[in-house]
């Protein structure tokens, strides 16, 4: 986009021209949170190249650190926020009410005899399948979603997938995306109802949006907390 062609104007003519024919430039970033980071390309085409008028930055995840370092990189003189609380969005139908979180412990001198990936696999599959009976009861015509992270190591996927497939999923039923395997048509997995399971690692905790995704159960230990609740978010919207 930045080199022209006969057809197009690199990015650059165009916002030429249009400041010329009195238009301002505007940028939207989402998942803001992120930032530019200091001396980055990006932080540097936006600051050297686009140099808009107006930019407005959208975060699920609002971080008052990052906003502060992209203030100074980009040489704004302050921000002006604007909150919605996560009760707003609860109100307007946006997501839901809240989860339930269960964490499975042990003693440590019980630790060692308990299989924690199966034991949640099995309850996991209990709350889906409640889910999905409830909805049935319920009229309403969706199949819900199951979301299985696994932890990094070896074979990991298709270990928890065998044991899903004991529990009583069958193989078709079951959808891997993963950076060693990724799908393709993960988005259209979204709202393909013969899929309910879904096995991932690291991939799907930010930006998959699937609304029928009810349920979800983590191996993986959650060491960033902005993180964790992006992967918790996955299944707070509303359908």
């Amino acid at each position: 986009i930045r080199s022209a062609s006969e057809s197009n104007l690199s990015i650059d003519a165009l916002l030429l021209r249009l400041r010329e024919m009195g238009f301002h430039i505007g940028v939207v970033v989402d998942e803001a949170h992120h930032g530019f980071g200091h001396g980055t390309q990006a932080l540097d085409f936006y600051s050297q190249h686009l140099r808009p008028e107006f930019t407005l930055l959208l975060t699920a995840t609002p971080d008052d650190a990052d906003a502060e370092a992209f203030k100074r990189a980009a040489g704004f003189k302050r921000l002006h926020p604007i909150t919605i609380s996560r009760m707003d969005a609860v109100a307007a139908g946006l997501v839901k009410p809240g989860v339930r979180s269960i964490a499975f412990v042990a003693s440590q001198d019980q630790e060692a005899i308990v299989d924690f990936e199966t034991t949640a696999l099995r309850e996991g599959t209990a709350m889906h399948r409640a889910i999905k009976a409830g909805l049935q009861t319920a009229g309403i015509n969706l199949v819900p979603l199951m979301l299985v992270q696994v932890d990094s190591s070896k074979d990991s996927v298709e270990r928890v997938r065998g044991k899903l497939l004991e529990l009583g999923f069958l193989d078709d039923q079951i959808a891997v995306h993963t950076a060693a395997e990724p799908d393709g048509n993960l988005l259209a997995l979204a709202v393909d109802e013969t899929k309910e399971v879904l096995i991932f690692k690291m991939a799907v905790a930010l930006g998959f949006d699937a609304p029928r995704a009810f349920t979800l159960v983590s191996m993986r230990g959650i060491v960033d907390e902005d993180f964790g609740t992006q992967i918790v978010g996955r299944i707070m919207r509303v359908h």
